[in-house]
């Protein structure tokens, strides 16, 4: 493809089955912006729901937020889909403790 000057160019495409990435998710947490991460995530979350990274990211976004309560329910979900898993309890200990 050329652009008007006769510029060769390459445009970006994304087939409409390409799975959301985590990547802007971290990159809100990291960046000190848990709002917005927790919006990513809940939105990543629509497209795949039950995934574990978007699961961890939200509760990761609401405890970073201080609303513990929310973050357990997001915690239990990831002890039920992966039960065999120590992190997600002792997450979910935390969030109940908090």
């Amino acid at each position: 493809m050329h652009d008007r000057a006769g510029r060769h160019t390459v445009r970006s495409f994304v087939p409409p089955t390409a799975s959301p990435s985590i990547q802007p998710i971290v990159a809100a947490l990291q960046s000190g912006h848990p709002q917005d991460a927790e919006r990513l995530a809940r939105d990543y979350l629509a497209a795949l729901p039950a995934n574990e990274d978007g699961l961890i990211l939200l509760s990761m976004c609401l405890m970073q937020q201080e609303r513990p309560a929310e973050a357990t329910s997001v915690c239990r979900e990831l002890t039920r889909l992966v039960p065999q898993s120590a992190i997600y309890w002792s997450n979910l200990g935390t969030a109940l403790r908090d």
